[in-house]
This record gives C-alpha cells, sequence and structure tokens, in this order.
C-alpha cells in the first residue's frame, strides 16, 4: 500500500473519532479540497495540529515533523507510513531539505508549520517570525502556498476554527536567481498572508460573522429563487403567445 492510501486509510478510520474529541468548524470551505501540489502553511499551537489539518483539510500532503518524535518507535513507523518527512530543526538537515524539494518538484504537496516551535499559552494571536526555509521550500520546489490557521490551541470536547485561505503564488520571486534577497521577499509575503489569515479568522470568530454570511446566503438564494420563477413565468407566456400567432 502507498503511503498516500495509508494516510487516507488512517484518516478514514479516525475520522470521526477525532471530530467528536476535537470538534472544529472550518470556514473557507469554498477553498477545500486543497490541490496535492501544494504547501500549506499552518501557525504552531500544539501537538494535535497534524492531527486536527490532517482530518479536517482534505487531499493528500506530507507533513513536515520534528525529527524528535521518531524517538517513539512506534511514532516513527506510524510517520514513515503515512509520508512525514521528518527534520533536524537544531542544524541545517540537507537530506531533509532536499527530500522536501524533490516532493515538491515531482508534484507532491507538503503541510508545514512556519513558525517551527509552538507558541505560549498567552501568546497564540502573534505568530513567529516565518522561517526562511519555508520560503527556499516555495521557490526551488515551484509550489503555490495555502495558509490554514487555526484559532485556538485544541482541547477535548472544545469548539476550534480553522481557515483554509485562498491559495496565492510567490513565482514574482522566483524568476531570476534564487538568492538571499528572493528568500527574504518570499518569506515575508507568506507571514503576511498568513497574518491576513489570521485577522479574518479572529474577527470571524470574535465577530461571529457566520451570522452575517449565513444571512447573505439565504437573501442570495432568495433572489435565486425570484430569478428562476420570473424565467420560468415569462417562458411560459412567450410559449403561450408564440402559439396564438
Amino acid at each position: 500500500m502507498s503511503k498516500k492510501h495509508t494516510f487516507e486509510a488512517l484518516r478514514r478510520i479516525f475520522y470521526w473519532p477525532i471530530k467528536l474529541l476535537f470538534p472544529v468548524r472550518v470556514v473557507g470551505k469554498e477553498n477545500l479540497p486543497v490541490p496535492e501540489k501544494i504547501i500549506t502553511v499552518t501557525n504552531h499551537l500544539s501537538m494535535l495540529d497534524i492531527i486536527v489539518i490532517g482530518v479536517n483539510v482534505p487531499n493528500y500532503r506530507h507533513f513536515v515533523a520534528k525529527k524528535e518524535l521518531e524517538k517513539s518507535k512506534f511514532f516513527k513507523i506510524i510517520l514513515s507510513w503515512c509520508g512525514v518527512i521528518t527534520i533536524d530543526r537544531g542544524k541545517a538537515d540537507l537530506g531533509a531539505i532536499k527530500k522536501i524539494i524533490s516532493t515538491l518538484r515531482k508534484g507532491d504537496g507538503i503541510s508545514i508549520f512556519p513558525e517551527g516551535t509552538r507558541k505560549r499559552d498567552d501568546d497564540v494571536e502573534n505568530m513567529n517570525e516565518v522561517k526562511a526555509g519555508t520560503a527556499m521550500f516555495a521557490l526551488k520546489g515551484g509550489s503555490e502556498l495555502v495558509p490554514i490557521m487555526i484559532y485556538r490551541r485544541q482541547k477535548v470536547f472544545g469548539k476550534n476554527y480553522i481557515y483554509v485561505a485562498p491559495q496565492f503564488s510567490v513565482a514574482e520571486f522566483g524568476m531570476g536567481k534564487i538568492d538571499a534577497t528572493a528568500i527574504a521577499l518570499t518569506a515575508e509575503k507568506i507571514e503576511r498572508k498568513m497574518r491576513q489569515a489570521q485577522n479574518y479568522l479572529n474577527d470571524y470568530v470574535e465577530n461571529k460573522r457566520w451570522k452575517e454570511i449565513k444571512k447573505e446566503k439565504k437573501r442570495v438564494k432568495k433572489l435565486q429563487n425570484s430569478y428562476a420563477k420570473q424565467h420560468k413565468k415569462g417562458l411560459k407566456v412567450l410559449k403561450n403567445t408564440l402559439g396564438a400567432i
């Protein structure tokens, strides 16, 4: 069985248990499913982030995780089966870097937490500076990105929210030589897009924007039904007129 099929099988098995234990409302469903050849960039709040994103955001991607997780033989086997790429954050892990870039160039996607470390409870709304590595992966892998933001640290039976933002490109920084300047500009854009997505999610939750969205959807549906009735009535009048000629 391929890594993709293993991941999808585990996702189906654990989908409902995870959804029941960690209920999440997905904001931005119009941007799903996320394309397979993509880099998803997510803020890092807890060890449960990979599980929450893996269950709630469809399409297979290789998660990038810290190498320390392989200390457990059980987790090492599971991570390998699911195609997770582990990276040693304490040094320049050239093997992992080459594997990530190769994965992107083959047309597969990755999910990465570019902040690198989890944040404190009193710092959940402030993102750490985006790591330059993510920018390099995007440029050398020729991939677009999708910000996926988590509202708060996940707790058992605690309702949470994630926002899947529209994908964006950094191709304008990869036209020439991929140097330190190109990487810095790319990292700046990634961080800006992540902050915009985080601000949108914060506003959505704190100001209960779903009520406005639901109301607007009802208004649009009512208009569509009205237009459909008028169209049907017009066709009937036209048919009767033609029949009378």
